[in-house]
């Protein structure tokens, strides 16, 4: 009971204070609530209400939006012709009834409780309700009959929408900053009550503190005290007998029967056992320790075993060890993973067996990770753990005792065998050794003495080949002497041919009579280099001055790789090129095509002095390894059965060699037998003296010029365009000419054209001149200049005037020359005072020559006809390829002009059918297209076809294309007798100013346009007409076609559009047509891609451009234009695409043709008008399907006049 007490006192002590401490709190803070409560409910009903009526605004303006939203989506479903009248009425309706219940709201908010500030907008906000509702149902009335009248209304409705919209948030605004202003009112008052409040309540506070501070200061400390320790014992600190508060928590202890002694009691009590615990526990872990390391060091594997499951529950390090595997790889395999012979149901069968006898020892194979198999000693014993069944097991790896076991059995067997064996044969080997030593010693004496009389029969060829060259040559120069004035004098052609081969045979007899000498003199010991400054560029060039003309006659590619080289060196020059000159001489003697190319690079420097490696590859007849052996020995040939073929190599190899040698160098080669050599020279030469290489500013180029490199063979393009980059241009290469045109064109299109072109002459297909030429017609902004370079120093001399070329370059292209040849070049072209030339004369064509044209397009047709008619030629026509290989199988024309997009079969496919058929393999074809990019250039060319021309056609570049073409047909317009002809009182003609009227419209170049009619400005205004009612509809219906998959058809429609609007001069209609082409095609690639945006905005043009050229129309509409058959055709296929995809569009396009209709098919003309009035689609289809199942082929050209 006095325990009791006591604890009751200690509560008592701090319970009395908390207790009075929060009601006095409680009943401070209930009467602050009480007044909060009164001050923000007066408040809250004030702001409740402006927010209210805020909202309320903000609900209408939103109600407003929701119907314009549903308005503009029914328009749009509208044109989609998803809605029909009946849907259009109940739309209507639903307008009426959504609006009168918008209306009653209006109403409502001028009943607001503060009506001041909805008066200032609520009348505006009415005026514009009113306005929008009127716009907003009138434009669901128009909405089947007439869809931009509707769009219109609904334009101006959302207009008064935007002022309503306007007046309704200034209402909520009003009421929201009112609401705003009250709450201002009402946070000022009640801070400035909080204020006060807190400072009672802190006066409060501070009396609470000061009492309860002193009442805990007391117990705090003691338990403090008692904190402190437990947080120690807590962490397992030891030696808290000597901490500076033990004692004070022991005299606490001593006061029996209160709650902080108890305390100090029960914590002395857990320091005590705490201590026992750790001691326990250190011991343990001694022990485990101890046990640990013994089993992880053994040396054999140490187990624990599932016997359910035979899963490894533990283990030591040579358990896995032994076995190849890692821990982690070891702990998911089994017992059943490690057997090799043994089945599971034998395994089995030996656990059971282990557990009945109490453990078993036994030897057994277990496979490595491996793959190898391994022999063990194996002790298994059960094991009862934890409530499982287990197995301990020890196994030893006894491969090595097993594999010495088997090993020593198996010597045992052999020992006796080669004991027997040996022993017979040493017997044999001893007799043989005493006769080899006799044998070796007689040999010896034989190779000295035959030493010694090759080295005098050395000496004496050396002396008498050294003298009997020096007697020979005398006679030899006099032979070749008499010849050449013998020669000069014959007039005899025959005798004249005789003496070139006596002159030949002689030069070819003292070359090899030097040869003797040198190779005399190099084995005598008297050849001596003369090392002086020498000109690497002179040395070679003067190599393939020796070897040209051979190379030449062989028409061999000869190329020279110099860069990086010094150009400057220190040796002996004059051997150098004997060297390169051999080997340059055998690469083109035993090489029939291909090339022959030197390199010299730089392998090692030290210095002032370089290592040079100097290699000649070809592509001749290879070597084989047998014949690499012998190439550099005396009087050796590779193989006799080619030096009867291409003559042998003579002495020259070998005395490079010798002179190799003698430069402190080396030689030799590289080859495989039939894929040609590579003969190649190493050594030390000094740097020259101002050898360092040409300094930018001295190069002939302005920084960063651009030059284009065209060769048909890869390593010479690669090596010029290598020494241009050197000289600081900007390099590019192509291999053929075909891929120059249209490089050169894109290059001019980006706006960083080509400034200079090096073309080789003799190409494939179309040699450097052909591709300059057509260069030269090209419609480029800027004209770079360009260099003949030719492997041939035969090549004619009108060659290079026939381009004009700017300079001649022979190869092998050499830095030094190229430099001079381009600075020569580049100096005449930035020459002050240099004038381009004119462009030539039109020239003019004589008559009699026979076109054919393939072009689909009838407006094309006839333009292109007009031109070419005008010209003097005749001209057939074919509306697609397959009519164009069909007229060209029955007759033979003079040129052919191709389109490249075309029905049934494309122009690339035609032009290739055309040059299969018999007479037409070098029938002169020419693309006439819209397709103006380089790429398409070159497809036509790889087509087979000779040129190409753009549209809208240039008629000046189509002359000088055909005068190309056709040169007995042309002659130049300057020297002809035929006079030109006056223009026409027609061309010249403009009635009732319509150049003026044309010049009006927007977009549309008339200069361009009337250069494609031969400036006759009434056709121009018929093609316009023509082009504004019978391609009006071509958008939509390449729309439709995309939709029915019908991709190439929608493209040939763009192609037409776009060839036809560069002809007449639409730019603006051009370009659209070219972006919405390049959609389609983009289009079959990447399905996300937007053809709809381009398509439209085709057909926006389309619209606008007749609209523009509505003047152009007859007095009498029904008349229409004239159209011929295939254009009626056209129309009548584009009104069936409208019809089949119920487009309202059809009514319009059947207008537009509906005189010719009635000319052709008056009965049917009846039906199709009612069908279309009554907008029977189902029933128009089946009447325009049986109008074009009448319809003549569409070749056939026949006209349909207007009625």
């Amino acid at each position: 009971m006095f325990r009791l007490l006591k604890r009751q006192r200690f509560f008592l002590r701090f319970f009395l204070p908390v207790v009075l401490a929060l009601l006095l709190s409680g009943g401070f803070d209930y009467a602050v609530e009480r007044h909060y409560e009164t001050v923000h409910k007066v408040a809250f009903e004030e702001q409740e209400e402006d927010i209210r009526v805020a909202m309320q605004a903000e609900a209408l303006s939103h109600q407003l939006l929701t119907i314009k939203l549903r308005l503009s989506q029914a328009l749009s479903a509208s044109k989609a012709r998803q809605i029909d009248e009946g849907g259009a009425y109940e739309l209507h309706s639903a307008m009426v009834n959504e609006l009168a219940s918008l209306e009653a709201g209006m109403t409502a908010l001028a009943s607001a409780h503060d009506f001041d500030r909805v008066q200032a907008a609520y009348p505006g906000a009415m005026v514009a309700f009113g306005d929008f509702r009127k716009f907003a149902l009138m434009s669901t009335d128009q909405m089947t009959i007439d869809q931009a009248l509707a769009g219109e209304h609904l334009g101006r409705a959302t207009a008064f929408y935007a002022a309503f919209a306007l007046s309704m948030g200034e209402i909520g605004r009003n009421f929201m900053e009112h609401a705003r202003q009250n709450a201002a009112e009402t946070h000022q008052t009640l801070d400035a009550f909080n204020a006060d409040m807190r400072l009672y309540r802190g006066l409060a506070l501070a009396l609470f503190m000061g009492l309860w501070f002193a009442l805990s200061l007391s117990v705090s400390r003691q338990l403090d005290h008692l904190s402190s320790i437990l947080k120690k014992l807590s962490r397992g600190e030891n030696g808290l007998r000597n901490y500076r508060n033990f004692s004070r928590i022991k005299a606490m202890s001593e006061k029996q029967g209160t709650l902080i002694g108890d305390m100090a009691a029960a914590v002395l009590a857990f320091q005590r056992a705490q201590d026992e615990r750790r001691n326990a526990l250190s011991d343990l872990h001694d022990r485990e320790e101890l046990h640990a390391n013994i089993i992880s060091q053994a040396p054999v594997g140490i187990v624990v075993i599932d016997t359910q499951t035979l899963q490894f529950i533990s283990f030591n390090d040579a358990s896995f060890e032994s076995l190849g595997y890692t821990r982690e790889e070891f702990a998911s395999l089994s017992l059943y993973d490690l057997q090799v012979a043994r089945t599971r149901d034998e395994l089995d069968f030996g656990v059971r067996k282990v557990i009945e006898q109490g453990g078993l020892d036994f030897e057994t194979q277990r496979r490595h990770k491996q793959g190898h198999l391994l022999d063990f000693w194996v002790s298994m014993r059960p094991l009862h753990l934890q409530d499982r069944d287990c197995m301990t097991g020890i196994w030893m790896d006894v491969t090595n005792r097993k594999e010495s076991e088997r090993e020593l059995a198996r010597y045992r067997d052999e020992l006796e065998t080669l004991v027997q064996e040996r022993t017979l044969d040493l017997e044999k080997t001893g007799h043989a050794l005493a006769q080899q030593t006799l044998e070796l010693q007689h040999t010896n004496e034989q190779l000295r003495s035959a030493k010694a009389m090759a080295d005098e029969a050395n000496q004496a060829k050396s002396a008498f080949l050294a003298n009997m060259s020096h007697e020979i040559r005398t006679p030899m120069n006099a032979i070749i002497g008499l010849t050449h004035l013998i020669r000069r004098d014959a007039t005899d052609e025959r005798q004249r041919q005789q003496l070139d081969k006596v002159s030949g045979a002689a030069m070819h007899l003292l070359a090899v009579i030097n040869d003797i000498l040198d190779f005399s003199k190099i084995e005598a010991g008297k050849m001596t280099l003369d090392p002086t400054d020498f000109e690497l560029e002179t040395v070679v060039s003067n190599v393939f001055t020796i070897t040209g003309d051979k190379a030449e006659d062989k028409g061999l590619e000869v190329m020279a790789d110099l860069s990086g080289v010094p150009p400057r060196l220190h040796g002996d020059g004059v051997r150098l090129g004997q060297i390169l000159t051999n080997f340059m001489g055998n690469a083109v003697k035993f090489t029939e095509r291909g090339s022959v190319a030197l390199r010299a690079s730089v392998t090692h420097r030290d210095g002032d002095v370089v290592t040079l490696r100097f290699e000649v590859r070809d592509t001749g007849i290879g070597l084989t390894a047998e014949q690499q052996a012998k190439l550099f020995t005396a009087f050796q040939q590779g193989d006799v059965s080619t030096t009867r073929t291409y003559g042998g190599t003579g002495l020259g190899l070998a005395i490079s060699r010798r002179l190799a040698d003698l430069m402190g160098g080396r030689v030799g080669v590289r080859s495989e037998s039939g894929k040609g050599s590579t003969f190649w020279f190493e050594a030390p030469f000094g740097v020259g003296a101002n050898a360092a290489p040409a300094q930018r500013h001295d190069l002939p180029l302005p920084p960063r010029t651009r030059v284009l490199v065209v060769d048909d063979m890869e390593e010479a393009r690669e090596l010029l365009a290598d020494m241009l980059t050197h000289m600081g241009a900007r390099a590019d290469a192509v291999d053929s000419g075909a891929r120059a045109l249209a490089a050169v064109t894109q290059a001019d299109e980006t706006g960083d054209p080509y400034e200079l072109i090096l073309t080789d002459w003799l190409m494939p297909g179309m040699n450097g001149t052909q591709m300059w030429q057509q260069i030269c017609t090209l419609p480029l902004q800027h004209r770079p200049q360009c260099i003949l370079v030719s492997g041939s120093l035969s090549c004619p001399a009108d060659e290079v005037h026939a381009g004009p070329f700017a300079a001649f370059l022979p190869k092998p292209v050499l830095p030094r020359l190229l430099q001079e040849t381009v600075a020569r070049a580049w100096t005449e072209l930035r020459a002050p005072g240099k004038v381009p030339d004119a462009p030539p004369p039109a020239p003019v064509f004589a008559p009699g020559m026979h076109l054919l044209l393939a072009e689909d397009n009838a407006l094309n047709q006839e333009v292109a006809c007009e031109l070419l008619r005008a010209m003097g030629f005749t001209v057939d026509v074919a509306d697609d390829g397959v009519a164009a290989v069909d007229q060209a199988r029955v007759r033979h024309y003079d040129l052919i002009l191709m389109d490249i997009q075309m029905p049934r079969l494309d122009g690339l496919q035609a032009a290739r059918q055309v040059r299969a058929l018999p007479g037409h393999a070098h029938t002169p074809i020419v693309a006439m297209t819209a397709n103006a990019f380089a790429e398409d250039r070159a497809a036509a060319l790889d087509a087979g076809m000779n040129d190409h021309v753009a549209k809208p056609v240039d008629p000046d570049q189509l002359a000088r294309v055909l005068a190309r073409l056709l040169p007995r047909a042309a002659h130049s317009g300057l020297h002809s007798s035929m006079p030109s002809p006056a223009p026409s009182p027609e061309v010249l003609a403009d009635p009732g100013g319509l150049r003026a009227r044309l010049d009006a419209v927007e977009g549309l170049d008339v200069e361009q346009g009337l250069r494609s009619v031969g400036g006759n400005l009434a056709s121009l205004a018929m093609l316009l007409y023509r082009i504004s009612v019978q391609h009006r509809l071509d958008a939509q219906q390449a729309l439709a076609l995309l939709q029915g998959a019908s991709i190439a058809d929608a493209q040939r429609l763009l192609h037409t559009i776009k060839g036809l609007a560069g002809t007449a001069g639409l730019h603006p209609l051009q370009t659209l047509a070219q972006q919405a082409e390049a959609a389609v095609r983009a289009w079959q690639t990447q399905p996300e891609a937007d053809t709809s945006g381009p398509l439209l905005r085709v057909d926006a043009a389309l619209a606008q451009l007749a609209r523009a050229l509505a003047f152009l129309s007859p007095d009498k509409p029904a008349a229409g234009p004239a159209l011929d058959a295939a254009g009626l055709r056209r129309s009548l296929e584009n009104l069936r695409a409208l019809v089949a995809s119920d487009d309202i569009d059809a009514a319009t396009a059947y207008a537009d043709m509906q005189a010719a209709v009635e000319q052709r098919f008056a009965q049917e003309a009846q039906a199709l008008e009612k069908a279309m009035e009554d907008f029977d689609f189902v029933g128009a289809l089946a009447v325009v399907d049986g109008l074009l199942a009448q319809m003549p082929p569409a070749d056939t050209g026949e006209p349909v006049l207007p009625a």
